[in-house]
């Protein structure tokens, strides 16, 4: 039987949590979950990630979970929030990323789009699946910069797609199979921004609750700044 904990917070310098989280836990063996991150320095990022994870909540419920259904389902979401923001002068420019994984059985398919991701912690070893759009991302895809100088980059948080951005929008599907056991993480850039992967990988190894190593995770970007607001959500399959 899986396990999920989810957290959020608003972090140390933020007035407002533009994050938002969800997940359901439909049988033992099937279950989604999602976070969202409204675009910093945009306006109703808030509006944009909560209205992304309540609609692609219920719509879960009623598609297959396939890669065709997913990315119509992106697809439906995009042009909610652009039509949104049409209607509602003060929520103009508003966007959010999505990072969505759906398991059933031993079939994980993950939904991203933006700079949330997924991680994978098996066999002592924390791998990330996920590969952010972002224009840093880019830069090192093409040799333009190097690994070790991403994180110092006044670039690293410029997205190169996001929902509510363009009318036409293109996330990353993936479908992994899962063998054994282990653990995901689920997380907006307020964590990874502020948390080296070796210390997340770390805080996974232990021994510790679900409860814990989620907390830990967000006391660990907090006492590090907490310049962000932080989401976790953590899945034990």
């Amino acid at each position: 039987m899986m396990e999920i904990v989810a957290k959020t917070d608003t972090g140390k310098l933020r007035d407002n949590n533009e994050d938002a989280i969800s997940y359901k836990l439909i049988s033992p063996a099937k279950l989604f979950a999602m976070v969202a991150d409204g675009m910093g320095g945009h306006r109703a990022g808030d509006v944009a990630s909560q209205l992304t994870i309540k609609e692609i909540h219920i719509q879960l419920q009623k598609i297959e979970w396939h890669k065709d259904p997913l990315a119509n389902l992106v697809d439906q979401m995009n042009q909610e929030i652009l039509h949104q923001a049409q209607q509602h002068a003060d929520q103009q420019g508003m966007g959010t990323t999505l990072v969505l994984c759906c398991i059933e059985e031993d079939s994980l398919w993950i939904t991203h789009i933006g700079d949330s991701r997924c991680y994978q912690f098996a066999d002592n070893s924390l791998k990330l699946l996920t590969k952010d759009h972002s224009l840093i991302m880019e830069m090192l895809d093409q040799g333009l910069i190097a690994a070790e100088d991403m994180q110092q980059s006044k670039r690293k948080n410029v997205l190169t797609r996001a929902l509510g951005v363009h009318k036409q929008v293109e996330p990353t599907i993936i479908e992994i199979k899962l063998q054994s056991k282990g653990l995901l993480l689920l997380c907006s850039d307020g964590l990874t921004d502020m948390v080296a992967d070796t210390k997340i990988k770390q805080c996974l190894a232990t021994d510790s609750s679900l409860e814990d190593k989620a907390a830990y995770l967000i006391d660990a970007a907090n006492a590090a700044g907490g310049k962000d607001n932080i989401s976790v959500v953590l899945i034990k399959y």
